[in-house]
């Protein structure tokens, strides 16, 4: 009897590791679309040769005054969360603060209400999204050496940060997580230079206590308050400033939610989307409030779409875009609706909106959409940009 029972195992073992390692790996491919990476990476492109705008050779001239830029990255930010009737999913907008910024700015879409830049795989995650939108170039993931002093993502690429640091520009980069996360750090110090004030550095400037943590290091409403003091110091030197932050209380999944927030929906992701909305609207407000506003343009971006797509289930048939909003810029859109357009058009028209001119109008895969000239979507199509970019290229390489 004992011998019948340990026989199947001791015989079969192996088979059951072995079916269990694949399907563990199918998986992993699956989820992290690793399949879809690897797929591509066998095959070759010559995108990079016919559409490519090499930003190290394009002209770029700054205004006789220069205006300040306060950059703001929204976690999984989508226009998707605003009202249906004015181009969201939700029949009462769970975003109705960001969705009155809409309104009362520039908002450059994809239909003839308000919309934004289309997904594509390569800016489809923070650092592809940062990335991409400005240098207008996708940054490889490189799967087994990742991002070190001896690997610095796009090194030879000139970027947002480079033509504000030629330009005089005091840049700081503010963040509640650290920096160091897929190589943030390497290229903001690489492209420009930035101070970094990230989780690590809000400890040693004692923002926050040595054992302070919330979410993924210091919350959104904590944030804020620090971008505030720090803005206020850097207005303070006869320099133009630009300064980046980075929000995060609406990652996935399901967020993270302040006691002081309000709990008005069901989901706690609805709520957190809220109340985030109402912090950055409140946040702008307070920038509106002070003497430097009126040289300083505010950008705010959604840097890519939600992961936790099961959020918008029974919305299938909707194309879901990213938050685009340029506040105060110095330049007025000549056809911000009905356009096909990506991260990578952002690159050159946040250049546009602080009164840079950009000869020929395009950097990299980007085109200034205050330009009206045609954007490479437009031109080639989502689709066929979206594979072409995830093949292998010799130039790009």
């Amino acid at each position: 009897i004992k011998y019948f029972k340990l026989l199947p195992l001791k015989k079969f073992i192996k088979k059951y590791t072995i079916i269990l390692l694949v399907f563990s790996t199918l998986l992993t491919l699956k989820n992290y679309q690793l399949d879809k990476y690897i797929y591509y990476k066998l095959k070759k492109t010559n995108i990079y040769e016919k559409y490519y705008v090499d930003t190290n050779k394009v002209k770029v001239t700054a205004p006789s005054e220069k205006n300040n830029l306060i950059l703001i990255y929204l976690e999984s930010m989508e226009t998707s969360l605003i009202s249906k009737e004015n181009g969201g999913t939700f029949t009462t907008s769970r975003i109705p603060e960001l969705e009155t910024i809409l309104k009362e700015n520039t908002n450059f879409s994809n239909t003839d209400k308000f919309g934004g830049p289309e997904n594509i795989t390569v800016a489809s995650f923070t650092m592809g999204s940062l990335v991409s939108s400005s240098s207008a170039t996708p940054v490889d993931i490189n799967l087994f050496r990742g991002y070190s002093k001896k690997n610095i993502p796009l090194k030879n690429i000139k970027t947002l940060g480079d033509i504000l640091k030629e330009n005089n520009y005091n840049l700081k980069l503010i963040q509640g997580s650290p920096a160091s996360f897929a190589g943030t750090d390497l290229y903001y110090k690489e492209h420009g230079n930035y101070e970094i004030i990230d989780y690590n550095k809000m400890k040693e400037k004692k923002y926050i206590d040595k054992d302070y943590q919330k979410w993924w290091g210091v919350e959104d409403k904590k944030l804020f308050e620090i971008a505030k003091k720090e803005i206020l110091k850097s207005s303070e030197s006869n320099k133009p400033f630009a300064v980046t932050l980075f929000t995060m209380d609406t990652h996935f999944k399901d967020g993270y939610l302040d006691e002081d927030c309000v709990n008005k929906y069901e989901t706690n992701l609805s709520n957190v989307y809220a109340c985030s909305s109402k912090r950055v609207s409140d946040f702008i407000n307070w920038i509106k409030s002070n003497d430097f506003y009126k040289n300083t343009t505010i950008v705010v971006l959604g840097d890519h779409l939600t992961m936790q797509n099961s959020y918008y289930n029974g919305y299938k048939n909707y194309n879901r875009t990213i938050y685009n909003a340029f506040i105060n810029s110095k330049q007025k859109e000549q056809n911000n609706k009905n356009r096909h357009f990506n991260n990578f058009d952002l690159y050159p028209t946040i250049l546009a909106s602080l009164g840079f001119e950009i000869e020929g109008n395009k950097l990299g895969f980007g085109t200034n959409l205050y330009s009206g000239e045609k954007t490479l979507t437009e031109k080639l199509g989502s689709s066929y940009i979206d594979k072409e970019l995830l093949k292998r290229n010799q130039f790009y390489d």
